[in-house]
């Protein structure tokens, strides 16, 4: 009895079922319960502190601009005594904040933080109002750095880390945080897995490539929730999580080009080869450059995007275009456009999920054809090796016949 191969296609799919409807399983909990185990009490209460007052200073550094705002802590005891911080969130912008007659200064400029690059990232503030500061002035200074972010202003409150989190981050940032969780869990499932099956290198490449491109997606939204910065501030690593967002959004278009370029089934584009290594030498160079504090990401990943679109289009128009690559490009960058025009407009990605969304339907839908296709033609390769191996022992049976004859 002959061996079929690939009889592992049914667990292949099966296993794609099941991590789909985990997710999906996963979104609902997400709805349902934004905090995984207890909301923040509703009746838990917080302070939006309005400012005394606030002067500006013109500088010569950063975004030319510097701010200085007074607070008055309010003397109510239940302010002092829920274990409730005085918090707010801050994009690119340096901070220095004090409280009167006290010992307390934090200082975040470049001074005291002097690895990678002048921007802080993206980060939350906040230390603990204890009793002994009611009434007293908090003065806190903001040096935004860059000119993105130079007229935003936070918004400065009184609030316990959990009801921050489970009251008013969770809620705002639980859908795009699941998309990106999805796009990073399914995209390494599938480029995982395609390393472990015996097929074509030229259908392993690309099915791996589309892996990949999901994984970069959903770290670059990742690293751009308020959330996550905040799950995570005890660390302390809030820039290194900004540039993990920007490394991946230079890495998700460049092995995009790639990718495009394998698409094609009939040889290479050699046009968009050319164009990917164009697109993967620049990109080297700004995180080289960044690192050598040489130049600044943030001031470059917008002219990135828009060259990283040139080049697909000169790839794609390389050769003539068939319907796979129109499929991949065309709704690729709608689909970005309209995430970084929202990001553009609200500084911030919270509200655009538009781009998760196409990329993990597509990641299901043409990861699937694409293992399936590639598992077809290894079928029929062998059962080609197989009728040729037979032909062989035919000929040579009927070669030996006359012999004995």
């Amino acid at each position: 009895m002959k061996k079929r191969p690939f009889q592992n296609e049914n667990y292949t799919a099966f296993a794609a079922i099941l991590l789909f409807l985990l997710c999906v399983l996963l979104v609902v909990l997400i709805h349902v319960n934004p905090g995984f185990k207890r909301h923040a009490d509703a009746v838990t209460p917080f302070f939006i502190l309005t400012p005394d007052s606030v002067t500006e200073e013109a500088i010569p550094d950063y975004a030319g601009v510097r701010r200085t705002y007074t607070f008055t802590i309010p003397e109510t005891n239940t302010v002092t005594t829920t274990g409730a911080r005085f918090t707010f969130y801050l994009r690119h912008t340096i901070a220095q904040f004090s409280v009167e007659d006290s010992m307390l200064v934090v200082d975040l400029s470049e001074e005291n933080d002097p690895h990678i690059g002048k921007t802080p990232g993206n980060y939350w503030v906040s230390f603990p109002v204890r009793p002994v500061y009611a009434g007293k002035t908090v003065c806190v200074t903001l040096t935004p750095v860059y000119d993105s972010v130079r007229d935003e202003v936070p918004s400065f409150m009184i609030i316990t880390r959990d009801t921050l989190l489970t009251l008013l981050e969770l809620p705002q940032d639980g859908l795009l945080l699941v998309l990106a969780l999805i796009a990073i869990a399914a995209g390494l499932f599938l480029a995982l897995m395609v390393l472990a099956m015996p097929l074509d290198r030229r259908d392993k490449h690309r099915i791996f490539l589309l892996g990949t491109v999901t994984v970069t997606a959903g770290l670059w939204k990742l690293c751009g929730l308020p959330t996550v910065t905040l799950l995570l501030d005890y660390l302390g690593i809030h820039k290194e999580i900004w540039f993990t967002g920007a490394v991946s959004y230079l890495l998700m278009l460049v092995l995009s080009l790639r990718l495009l370029t394998a698409m094609r089934t009939d040889g290479e584009n050699r046009t968009g080869m050319r164009c990917f290594y164009l697109s993967a030498g620049i990109a080297a160079l700004l995180v080289l450059l960044q690192l050598l504090r040489l130049a600044e990401l943030h001031a470059v990943l917008i002219w990135f995007g828009i060259g990283m679109a040139a080049l697909h289009l000169i790839s794609l128009l390389g050769q003539k275009p068939d319907r796979s690559e129109l499929l991949w490009l065309l709704p690729f960058f709608i689909a970005l456009g309209v995430d970084l025009l929202i990001y553009r407009v609200t500084g911030s990605m919270r509200g655009a999920p538009a781009f998760l969304i196409w990329i993990i339907l597509n990641l299901f839908l043409r990861g699937f054809s694409f293992v399936r296709e590639a598992i077809n033609r290894e079928r029929e390769l062998r059962k080609k090796e197989e009728e040729l191996r037979d032909a062989r022992i035919q000929s040579m049976m009927n070669q030996i016949r006359p012999h004995f004859i």
